[in-house]
């Protein structure tokens, strides 16, 4: 049976689907018999309804943001193409990306934009998200720093704040100085040009220019803090909090979470997090269990579902066209 799913490539992303739903489930499970449903529920009875809102609204503002960056992206490769197409394939990419480990599934919204190079989006998405997890990593160092001066135990923070500062540093200097990247990816074209479609991936890495890396930051960063203020206005809505604590705790959770990218839409991981940063600062754990989670059903889950029914609406008209009926 384990060679036979070897074998299969689509066996193999189902038993992965699988797994990661069942980390999900599990951890989730361990939380819930630990802080106990009756606590989950009064918190939820007890809670502000017109922050909530204010959260949900904000969802307008990151779906904002993260169209500016792709319609940025696929116009760079292809000036043509129209919002519609634009704004479907980004919606299709978050369905993909929930069920995949880092949401590595969004990359696939490169293969749903009609009349551009899907290789050449690919490299370019490819710097948007080296710029994401810059930006990530950058305030997760802040975060971090704070809890490691609250004598969190160095086996915790050690390894993380070492990777954290490799990575940013090795991502800033390809950020600030364009060139490099250029130079590396040009290295490669003698190998490149024996498959196309890499030649074409890292042709779309060239065509990051100084000033269009420079946009995808700007976009980037005002991402991360409407999202960040979302969670903090969620666990405002359970539980009153400093503002400095509330976002430094985000941020803390937000680079946790990215570390781990090992279940269905990082459920239960963040949670998780969540439960023990927020826990430094007295917040309770059926509140910023629940903060967590409302979060996971208003951002990821929320829009999936919307790139889902986009999906098979869209495939329903394709077979309406395609299949007419012959009259008899």
């Amino acid at each position: 049976m384990f060679i036979s799913i070897q074998k299969n490539p689509l066996a193999q992303k189902v038993v992965f689907v699988v797994f990661k739903i069942l980390v999900a489930v599990l951890v989730l499970f361990v939380l819930i018999k630990r802080i106990r449903i009756e606590q989950l529920s009064s918190a939820l009875v007890n809670t502000n309804v017109a922050l909530i809102c204010a959260a949900c609204l904000l969802l307008l503002l990151n779906i904002f943001f993260q169209f500016s960056k792709w319609k940025l992206i696929v116009h760079r490769e292809n000036p043509g193409i129209r919002n519609r197409r634009i704004i479907y394939s980004l919606f299709v990419g978050m369905t993909l990306g929930l069920a995949t480990p880092g949401r590595l599934g969004d990359f696939g919204r490169t293969a749903f934009v009609k009349d551009a190079d899907w290789a050449r989006l690919l490299g370019l998405l490819m710097i948007d998200k080296m710029i994401t997890l810059t930006v990530l990593y950058f305030v997760g160092i802040i975060s971090l720093s704070h809890f490691i001066s609250m004598n969190m135990h160095p086996f915790v923070w050690l390894p993380i704040f070492i990777m954290a500062m490799s990575l940013v540093s090795a991502f800033l200097l390809l950020l600030l100085r364009p060139a490099l990247l250029r130079n590396m990816a040009a290295r490669y074209h003698h190998v490149a040009r024996k498959v196309k479609a890499l030649e074409r991936f890292v042709s779309g890495i060239e065509l990051a220019t100084p000033h269009f890396t420079f946009k995808l930051f700007l976009y980037t960063v005002m991402q991360t803090l409407t999202y960040c203020t979302q969670f903090v206005l969620l666990i405002f809505a359970f539980q009153p909090i400093a503002v400095i604590e509330a976002y430094l705790a985000v941020f803390a959770v937000m680079f946790t979470k990215s570390l781990l990218p090992i279940s269905l839409g990082d459920l239960g991981i963040r949670e998780s997090a969540a439960v023990y940063f927020f826990g430094q600062f007295g917040v309770p754990e059926a509140a910023a269990f629940n903060a967590s989670l409302l979060l996971f059903v208003i951002n990821i889950l929320t829009p999936s579902l919307v790139g889902l029914g986009l999906f098979l609406l869209k495939r329903q008209n394709m077979k309406k066209i395609n299949g007419k009926p012959v009259a008899s």
